[in-house]
């Protein structure tokens, strides 16, 4: 929604409300010292100061990513810590996230500009023949529904930690299915406690993996560890190799001492991804919009992105566009056009606040005849563009438990604070999970969910009109997250709790990755806003495409070619794409581009008459 809000850098870890103003104060603070040191301390402390000032905005090891603690910064300045495994343990993979590593395949695909300006396309495994997707062919995809019902021998593997140096007393054990923010099959120390109440954070000095399952544990599953927290905080690939500990670890071989070493990372290696092992269930995905030029090229886009993303077959999913407008468009099945549609009224409120709209429709959609009979809703945005299926996601929701990623706000104890003084009647002593778009719903609690949540934004959104609570609580971004908050609330006071689950999605104003960083993270859909090019590339192919970005953001060495913000976002699709593209902007400009072929541009007409112009 706010395209500013992963945009600036986090200052060790803390939370975003607080690391804007620790960076601001640190580097005040830099500038005192530097002035002071010139006459002070000397050229070597000043030069000194200005380093860790630079690595604290722009760590050169992840990128433009935020230091997750002062260990990465430990091992710049000393760069013999943590540089090689430890002895003894025999290191039989890269670290995840490596390119070479990269697992598994995606249902939209990649799209490369080749010598001769044709398109093609690159699957995982082979090359495929040149043609053109939608039209000659579907696009290709691994991302199946495999395994469903397959024995699951990885719940048999546990990793015991001690705060002893030879594995005794007390341990704070885990199975290969613990899931941590950053990770899957993985431990992270920053959030965990021993049984005695003690920080596993830099606290364990030994361990030990057992396998209790029938027969031998499989000889490719191994166990890592690494003393940076990696299922708290992103790293790159080159950062965890680094970082690493010990590799190959096995039951056999027994107590693991760490010789002064922490483990706040532990990774299970070689094990079938946990999407592979899983129940289907049925699901069913929705998004509220509303009939005028900026959402019609995102409903096209959308719903190609869904047909092509190799979502499961067995059971099916649905899938349902909830218009709000007065009657069906043309853009409806019902009207003779392409996308499924639930057409609702709107409410008077909306048109002080838009957003609103999007708890009135699903509230009207999961109470009408229509209502979806699946058993999970998975509730996007216009802009949420699906890559991959979503089946092994919507497969671990249950009633009372949902999935969704971590919002913006994640870690602001201004939300509990928000929640318990102003809004909360039945339950106050529950904390709110701090979740955005998408969420994974149990269909029963959706309807519950539903109008709690239309109800609480219109409440959250009055209160915000006060300049005393919008003042007070202005990191929460206020003005248009209403709605935001009106869901998280919501599910509070019904007390339904959310697993926040990493890769869910990939935003625009988050970190630049490349196609097989996203696949190998299996990452399931893009939230688009913007897509850019190399700046060398996009001078000498794509000038006529070059913009001056229309919010602050902007990548270093990059020019941005689209957005959704501009009035030509409809008709202006850079294409074709340089060989090097990241992978939001290759998604971005990939289905706007093969929806185009596909559908058309939608017409101006009386549901369309300008671009942002909304049919009443």
């Amino acid at each position: 929604k706010v395209p500013t809000q992963n945009s600036q850098p986090r200052a060790l870890g803390l939370p975003r409300f607080l690391s804007n103003a620790i960076l601001k104060r640190g580097m005040s603070l830099v500038v005192s010292l530097w002035r002071r040191g010139r006459r002070r301390y000397g050229m070597p402390i000043m030069l000194l100061l200005s380093g860790l000032a630079g690595l604290a905005v722009y760590d050169g090891v992840t990128g433009p990513y935020p230091l997750a603690s002062l260990e990465p910064l430990v091992r710049r300045i000393f760069p013999s810590r943590g540089q090689s495994p430890r002895p003894g343990i025999v290191t039989k993979r890269p670290p995840a996230g490596d390119p070479a590593e990269a697992r598994g395949g995606g249902g939209v695909k990649p799209h490369r500009h080749p010598e001769d300006d044709q398109i093609r396309e690159r699957h995982d495994l082979e090359t495929e023949p040149r043609g053109e997707p939608g039209r000659d062919r579907p696009h290709p995809g691994a991302d199946v529904v495999r395994g469903a019902h397959a024995q699951d021998l990885t719940q048999y593997v546990t990793v015991d930690v001690y705060q002893s140096k030879d594995c005794t007393g007390e341990p704070l054990a885990f199975t290969a299915h613990r899931t941590e923010h950053k990770c899957t099959r993985c431990f992270d120390a920053c959030r965990a406690n021993f049984p005695d109440g003690k920080a596993a954070l830099n606290n364990i000095k030994s361990y030990k993996v057992v396998y209790s399952g029938p027969g031998e544990m499989p000889v490719e599953w191994t166990v890592s560890s690494f003393n940076v927290c990696g299922g708290t905080f992103a790293y790159s690939a080159s950062a965890m190799r680094k970082a690493t500990i010990g590799s190959g670890v096995r039951p056999e071989n027994g107590c693991i001492a760490t010789d002064g070493e922490y483990p706040n990372m532990i990774r299970f290696d070689g094990m079938p991804d946990p999407d592979d092992i899983y129940d289907a269930q049925s699901y069913h995905v929705v998004y509220s919009c509303e009939s005028s030029t900026y959402f019609a090229y995102q409903a096209y886009a959308n719903y190609y992105g869904f047909l092509h993303s190799n979502q499961q077959t067995d059971p099916k999913p649905g899938y349902t566009r909830l218009l709000t407008s007065t009657e069906e468009d043309d853009l409806s099945v019902a009207n003779g056009g392409k996308i499924p549609t639930f057409t609702s009224k709107r409410e008077p409120f909306s048109r002080r606040y838009s957003p609103y709209n999007k708890p009135t429709a699903l509230t009207a959609f999961m109470e009408g005849p229509a209502s979806p009979t699946e058993e999970v809703i998975v509730v996007i945005d216009p802009d949420n563009w699906l890559v991959q299926n979503i089946g092994p996601i919507a497969a671990k929701v249950k009633e009372g438990q949902a999935v969704a990623t971590a919002a913006f706000y994640d870690g602001n104890p201004l939300v509990t604070d928000l929640y318990q003084k102003h809004i909360c009647k039945k339950a106050c002593d529950f904390i709110p999970d701090t979740v955005a778009v998408p969420y994974f719903v149990h269909r029963e609690d959706a309807k519950k969910i539903a109008p709690l949540w239309k109800e609480l934004t219109k409440q959250v959104f009055e209160l915000f009109q006060d300049p005393k609570h919008a003042a007070t609580y202005q990191s929460l971004q206020p003005g248009w997250c209403a709605e935001m908050y009106g869901y998280v609330f919501a599910a509070a006071e019904l007390r339904i709790k959310h697993t926040i689950l990493p890769n869910l999605q990939h935003r625009d104003v988050d970190g630049k990755i490349s196609w097989d960083e996203a696949m190998s993270r299996r990452i399931r859909m893009i939230h688009m806003g913007r897509a850019w090019f190399k700046a060398e590339w996009a001078k000498e192919h794509a000038a006529r495409w070059i913009h001056r970005p229309a919010w602050e953001y902007s990548p270093q060495g990059m020019e941005q070619v689209w957005c959704k913000c501009n009035a030509t976002a409809a008709d202006e699709r850079p294409w074709p794409l340089p060989p090097d593209v990241d992978f939001t902007s290759n998604v971005t400009l990939t289905l706007l581009h093969h929806s185009l072929l596909e559908y058309g541009n939608a017409p101006h007409n009386k549901y369309r008459v300008g671009y942002s112009m909304t049919y009443e």
